[in-house]
Formats: structure tokens, sequence, C-alpha cells
């Protein structure tokens, strides 16, 4: 062959080849040594991811039962604390071992589905009706709960009854101003804007009422309970006794409403249209041509 060099022409093809097999043996070592160290090193702590309620973690019920299982099993239980619904969720999204919670429905659903298996009750309420001993309701051996918490209601009717009959009618009729003052101030200026004025959202609403009953409650609670000795004319503000106060409170509301609405947000398109169809009821049908 010819010579290049002192070498020949093919022992300089054959170099480069040679150099890549031996490349090729030695990572090909490096891998089977690092199987063969992943092998003998110990294996890890297992663990199982549980979905709980918030009120089943809370309860500090898991406190207790969980050390006591790492200790027998060693298995590890991380707790993921949420709502009933997106525990299944996350039961079906595949990112949680188990499920604890408290919505029969929901569950049987879950398994029929096949989302999961092996569906057990591990805990039931108790719910107790309580009382005097004298058991002035006549509740006593009942087995139907709504019965008796119909019967007690009965009882405490006939307390308050006799309570507004021992006081004279003038005390019945203050009790139905205030009632009707702080309903005053409180729902009838949104139900007036609600209608009037698609504009009106959800947080002005809420904050005219706080503020409406809050401004009646605490005027009548002043000169009623707290100073009554102060309950003239002399001392109410503006002259306004606690039984009108409820116009005022339903000032302050509308204004209050007004101002927190235009600062945030309009409410969605739909809810703007259906206060649009109940001022209007008749607009949608008044372009329409009628042959008659």
């Amino acid at each position: 062959s010819k010579r290049v060099n002192g070498k020949s022409q093919m022992n300089q093809k054959l170099i480069p080849k040679t150099a890549w097999m031996k490349r090729i043996r030695y990572f090909a070592t490096l891998l089977a040594c690092a199987v063969l160290l992943l092998g003998c090193s110990e294996q890890g702590p297992q663990v199982i991811k549980l979905a709980t309620t918030t009120s089943t973690e809370s309860s500090g019920l898991l406190d207790v039962l969980l050390p006591a299982f790492q200790r027998k099993t060693g298995i590890i239980v991380q707790v993921l604390p949420m709502g009933t619904g997106k525990a299944l969720r996350t039961a079906r999204d595949g990112n949680c071992d188990l499920v604890l919670v408290h919505a029969p429905k929901a569950e049987e659903q879950f398994v029929d589905q096949g989302w999961g298996v092996e569906r057990r009750q591990i805990m039931y309420n108790d719910f107790v009706i309580v009382g005097p001993r004298g058991d002035p309701a006549r509740i006593a051996g009942l087995s139907d709960a709504p019965a008796a918490l119909a019967r007690i209601a009965a009882a405490v009717a006939v307390l308050i009854a006799g309570f507004f009959g021992i006081y004279p009618p003038g005390f019945v009729a203050q009790v139905v101003a205030f009632a009707f003052g702080l309903a005053a101030s409180s729902f009838f200026p949104i139900i007036v804007l609600g209608i009037f004025s698609k504009r009106t959202t959800k947080e002005g609403a809420i904050a005219g009422m706080l503020t409406g009953i809050l401004f009646t409650g605490s005027y009548i609670i002043y000169f009623k309970f707290i100073n009554p000795a102060a309950n003239n004319a002399e001392h109410w503000w503006l002259g306004i006794s606690p039984e009108g106060i409820g116009t005022l409170g339903m000032l302050a509301n509308m204004a209050v409403t007004l101002v927190v609405t235009r600062f945030t947000p309009p409410p969605p398109q739909s809810v703007q249209d259906s206060v649009e169809a109940i001022r209007y009821p008749r607009k949608e049908t008044q372009d329409v041509d009628y042959d008659i």
C-alpha cells in the first residue's frame, strides 16, 4: 500500500474507528457501574398520599393515628388537606393514593365510575338533642328529630307570645318600629337600586347593607340599652328618635352602595340584561308588528 510519512493509508483510516470503539466501551462500563451502585443503595421509606377534608386534618385525629401507623408499618402518610370535591378530583387525576371524605353520594359515584375501590365507612355522627330534666317541650322518647324540633319551636313561640303579652301594647309597637327600621336600612335600598340601576355591584350592595344596619342598630342599642336616660329629643341626633332612625340608615345605605359601585367592576352582562328585562318587560315585544 501507499506509504505516507511512514504509515500506510489503511492504518490512517482505522485509527478514528478504533478511538470511537474505546469511547463506547468506556461509556458502557460507566453505565454498568452506575446500575450496580443503584442496586446496592438502600431503598427509601414508602410514602402514600392521603387526600382528606380540612375538618378531619384540623381535628387532630390524624396527628394521633398516623405516627402509630408509621411505627407499626414503616409507611409515611403524607396528608393533603382540602375540600371534599377537590379531594375526589385529586384522586381522579392520580395525585393521591387514599381519600378520606364525608360525602356519601359523591363517594358512591366516585367508586361506581371506576375511580376508586374498597370504599369503607369508618366514622359516623350522632345528633343528640339535650335539654333540662323537666323536659318542658315533652320530647323525651321521640325518635323523629324533625318532630322534636317542631315541638321545641312551638314551646319557644309560646314563651315569646307570653312575654309580649305581659308588656303593654306600646312595647310591641316599639319592637315593630325597630324591625321596620332595620329592614328599611338594610334591604330596601338594595331592592330599589337592584331594579332601577343595572350597574349596581355585589360589593356595593354588601357595603351599603352593612353600613345601614350597623348605623341603625348601633343608634337603637345606644339609646335603648346603653344609655336609656338620654333617650329623649334633647339628645337624639337631628331630633330623630330610635324608632325613626331607619330612614337615615336607608339613606346612608344607598349612598355607600352608589359610591362603592363606582369603584368596582360592573356585574356580568347577563345580570344587567335581567335587570333590564325587569325594568322594561314589554321592551322585547314593542317593536313586533301584529296582523289584525
